[in-house]
Order: structure tokens, then C-alpha cells, then sequence
């Protein structure tokens, strides 16, 4: 967050940086048109921080607030949203009151909650935006989601909602599609460190040399999808080799002429003070591990 005012600065510098597990509840008050919104924040220390919005940022803020409720874990997507939602047409009432006049597209945060209970699937997932129900997962997306979806308390993931008016004698229309990973990547085993660090973005694929085997099946082992798992592993450079590392450990080595390429960038960061992380996925069982690095090419990656 960044100060408004001189007496905000005053009291908490040019930014004020909240680490998203310190938040113990978000409330979320609508914008109007001649009144602000207002999100507030209740830490774990007791402190409390309001942010006030416009009417046109009142989305932003919405999704923010979901991602911020207290056990609400934001699934990784492919960039994409590419996961069909079934059976909207059962839920056109909730789906209009979401939707925008005329034909359009919007994009927010939906919530992935299980249904256990359900009378026709036990692994129905409920697809909701804005606490109302949109539609289900594919049964057999449903049942590929469930081991990461029983890791966090409440799953949430992008949505893009599109809509039209005008589609002759049905009238109204709309669909809805959501932003997920592959099941076994959606949900990352670790986060990176909360010091000051760089999460580079994801790109191609690098295989990472296999000497670390031992660190890299106690990894693997934690894994909810069977022989498959995405971590965060940090970068470092060292002499002209650059290192992965996962929780402190050692899990490969760049190759030499892939690390000539990603030493300088490193070194950069570091010399700033910022550890750079990037994905690291991880494939396999106890006999031999694959371990590939997923991170854009070092060329396209603005320094520090």
C-alpha cells in the first residue's frame, strides 16, 4: 500500500507492506456511487487498516478481499482459462445478477467449494462468484482437483465470465470458465522465504542436474498428487554455476551453458538484496526424481 496523505506517511513511510498471513479478516463494504468503499484489514497483532475505494476499482478490491479471507488459497492457473464450468444454465438468476448489460466478458476470483454430501457425486465441486453459485467442474475435472482442494480451507481461482442479451429467443446467455493449473501443480508444497525476494516469471523448461536425489525425494514425498509436485526453489549463484535450492536444500544445478545465462541476473538481484525464486517441478518416485526449472528466459527479465 502506498501513503495517500502526510499523516499516513508519517506513521508508516512511503509503503506500508502487509504480509497476506498476517491478515485475520477482510471486510469488504460496497462502493456506491457517491460514497467510497472500504476494505478493512484486521492483523494478527491487533492492528487494523482501511482502503478506500471507487465505484470503478470496486472489482479489484473484490477480488482482493477474497484472496485475502482467512484460509482462502488462490490456485495456480495455466494463463488460461481453458476449465469448462458445467451446468450454468441451471443458474442463469445468479449468473445475470453477475453480468454486465449488452454482450461482455469479465474476469474475478471464484470459490472451488466441495460438496462431500452431494446425493449424485461425492466429489462435486460447486463452482461460486460473489457467494452465488455459477455451476459445477466436470465431473472428471471435479475428482482430478480433490487431493489439492482437501490441502487448504477454502480454494478459490480465476473465472472469466462471458455474457450476451442478445441471442435471439433464448435472450440471456452466459458461461462461465476458470483459470486452473494442472491438478498436480495447482497448489504449490512450499512458499518462498518472507525475506526480500523476486518471483521471476515462469517460462520454458530447464532439467536440473539429478546428483541430489536424497533431497529431492524427501520433497517428492510430501507431494498430495502421487509422483508429481510444483515447489518454489531459489537461485544462486555460485562461481559460475547456478544452484536450486528448495527449503534450504540443494535439489540441482543449471547446466553450464544455461547457468552462464541466469549468473549474471542472479548476481544482480542478489547485490540488490533480493533472493530470485522461480517454479521448480518435480516428477517421479524414490528410485530417480526429475526436476525441472520453469522460468522465463534471464534475456526477458528486466533487473533490479
Amino acid at each position: 500500500m502506498t501513503s495517500t496523505n502526510a499523516v499516513a506517511e508519517a506513521l508508516f513511510g512511503a509503503r506500508l507492506v502487509i504480509d497476506r498471513r498476517d491478515v485475520v479478516a477482510a471486510t469488504l463494504t460496497d462502493a456506491a456511487a457517491l460514497r467510497s468503499g472500504r476494505l478493512e484489514l484486521v492483523l494478527a497483532d491487533g492492528a487494523r487498516h482501511r482502503l478506500r475505494f471507487s465505484q470503478a476499482q470496486q472489482p479489484g478490491f473484490a477480488d482482493l478481499a477474497a484472496v485475502l479471507r482467512p484460509g482462502a488459497v488462490l490456485l495456480r492457473g495455466r494463463g488460461s482459462y481453458d476449465q469448462p464450468v458445467v451446468g450454468e444454465s441451471h443458474h442463469f438468476l445468479q449468473l445475470r445478477a453477475l453480468c454486465g448489460a449488452g454482450t461482455g466478458e469479465r474476469t474475478t476470483v471464484a470459490e472451488l467449494r466441495p460438496e462431500p454430501d452431494n446425493p449424485h457425486d461425492a466429489d462435486a465441486v460447486r463452482v461460486l462468484v460473489e457467494d452465488q453459485p455459477v455451476g459445477y467442474l466436470p465431473r472428471e475435472a471435479a475428482s482430478a482437483y480433490q487431493p489439492a482442494l482437501r490441502q487448504v480451507g477454502t480454494a478459490l481461482s480465476r473465472v472469466r465470465l462471458w455474457w450476451s442479451h442478445d441471442h435471439g429467443e433464448l435472450g440471456f446467455i452466459a458461461s462461465a470458465s476458470l483459470d486452473l493449473a494442472d491438478p498436480a501443480e495447482a497448489l504449490p508444497l512450499n512458499e518462498p522465504e518472507t525475506s526480500p525476494h523476486v518471483a521471476l516469471p515462469t517460462g520454458r523448461s530447464y532439467e536440473l542436474s539429478t546428483a541430489y536425489l536424497e533431497n529431492l525425494t524427501a520433497v517428492l514425498a510430501k507431494a498430495y498428487y502421487p509422483g508429481r509436485a510444483l515447489v518454489y526453489g531459489s537461485l544462486h549463484a555460485d562461481g559460475a554455476e547456478v544452484s536450486v535450492r528448495v527449503d534450504g536444500r540443494e535439489v540441482g544445478r543449471l547446466p553450464e551453458n544455461t547457468s552462464a545465462r541466469f549468473a549474471p541476473l542472479v548476481r544482480r538481484f542478489a547485490d540488490a538484496g533480493l533472493t530470485c525464486y522461480a517454479e521448480v517441478a518435480l516428477s517421479g518416485d524414490a528410485q530417480q526424481v526429475e526436476a525441472r526449472l520453469k522460468v522465463a528466459a534471464p534475456e526477458s527479465i528486466p533487473g533490479p
